[in-house]
């Protein structure tokens, strides 16, 4: 599981994106905090994003008498104008659970992962909007995995639609896997079976992260061959997620290396799959795929992005895509002298297609960076704002509270 402090660069829609990233036109409006935030709680652990709702996790948020438990904030509004209406909790949760570790949102319904819920078997816990609107609630509905006891589940998470893809360990002595879980016709309900598996195939470390955008997910594999990682994509089957499902291809990188977690962070966007190695060449790299025409098949990367005369900065910790631009967070950037202050970097598309490039179109940071503020650990992107989270970063003096900037054109 990694420690994902989050952020969320974004460049408005497909075409004022490309206007915003080339002008360098994306500022910081806003900054968010939880109204009950304390010390310790790195609040911007995970975020999540749908049109004007964002969901910040805190999964080191002590709960009552139960530290580290973890919690779930949400806040509507727009541009410079944000209002926390809503903490999420888990109506079992307890000391450790870690929920808020991994948070995805779709439209009226915010998922988060508790992975460590019931002695390390972990949960998602599924929430949806009251028709009166958010309010301070425990879940609508909890998933499990009855046949992964001690898997962690919820240790990596994505949704999309009605869609929910989750993995994490290999508890039980079971070998590594994914599952997706589908929202029933009559809404979603606590279940322990999950509606598909993701067959891993033997790879080592597979399940962590996940991605899904429409039909295709893709799986990571960070931890496998001694760090070289990799990843995995899956399509939906005709009728739907249901049973075992085999992987239509694999991706690599053409210079991938021991050590360089290539595909420990992952985004999908339409034909276009995006994978982050932040350990590679010191510096990290972020690799992009594009579907070919023919469907996805085992293959390396169509163009890489770096980042020039940069050492130790992360990069590709996190990734996410929107239309033709691509985000990048570089946690470990060392920014006006202030170590692990952390940035995000957004890549436009070229006219003629992605290709190989060390300059990016933009980079940001915040305003009130801090050394260890990690800030981009995590990305997630919709058009027309921005929010970065840094769940270092210390408030009024409170060290790793964290903080979530909202980013746009001013």
């Amino acid at each position: 599981m990694k420690h994902a402090l989050v952020a969320i660069l974004l460049i408005s829609s497909v075409l004022a994106a490309a206007t915003q990233v080339a002008s360098g036109q994306v500022r910081q409006l806003a900054e968010l905090t939880a109204s009950d935030g304390a010390a310790g709680d790195e609040f911007g652990f995970s975020v999540g994003v749908s049109g004007s709702t964002i969901a910040v996790g805190a999964a080191l948020a002590t709960v009552g008498v139960n530290a580290e438990q973890g919690a779930a904030y949400v806040f509507v509004g727009s541009r410079s104008d944000w209002t926390q209406v809503a903490k999420l909790t888990a109506s079992d949760g307890g000391a450790g659970d870690l929920f808020g570790d991994q948070i995805a949102i779709s439209g009226d319904t915010v998922a988060v992962g508790s992975p460590r819920n019931n002695t390390l078997d972990g949960a998602v816990y599924i929430f949806v909007k009251p028709p009166s609107g958010w309010v301070d609630m425990t879940e609508t509905a909890k998933l499990t995995c009855a046949q992964r006891p001690g898997f962690g589940l919820g240790g990596s998470l994505a949704m999309d639609g009605n869609t929910v893809v989750t993995g994490w360990g290999s508890g039980g002595g079971l070998p590594p896997s994914a599952f997706v879980f589908a929202q029933p016709k009559s809404g979603w309900a606590s279940t322990n079976e999950p509606d598909a598996s993701l067959d891993p195939q033997g790879i080592i470390g597979f399940g962590d992260p996940v991605a899904i955008n429409g039909r295709t997910i893709a799986v990571g594999t960070d931890a496998g061959d001694a760090g070289q990682g990799g990843a995995v994509v899956f399509l939906e089957p005709p009728g739907g997620w249901h049973g075992m499902v085999e992987r239509s291809a694999k991706l690599s990188a053409s210079d991938v290396h021991a050590g360089d977690h290539f595909g420990a962070a992952l985004a999908v966007g339409g034909n276009t799959i995006v994978a982050g190695a932040y350990g590679h060449d010191s510096s990290g790299a972020v690799y992009v795929f594009v579907e070919p025409k023919t469907g996805w098949t085992n293959m390396t990367q169509t163009a890489e992005l770096t980042v020039a005369s940069r050492q130790k900065m992360v990069l590709g910790a996190q990734v996410a895509i929107i239309g033709n631009a691509v985000a990048a967070g570089a946690p470990g950037d060392f920014i006006r002298g202030h170590k692990d202050q952390g940035a995000v970097f957004g890549y436009l598309q070229p006219v003629g297609g992605w290709v190989n490039t060390s300059r990016p179109n933009i980079s940001v940071t915040s305003l009130d960076g801090q050394a260890g503020d990690s800030f981009g650990d995590s990305v997630g992107l919709v058009p027309m704002i921005a929010v970065i989270g840094a769940g270092g970063h210390a408030v009024e003096g409170n060290l790793l509270q964290g903080a979530a900037y909202v980013f746009g054109q001013r």
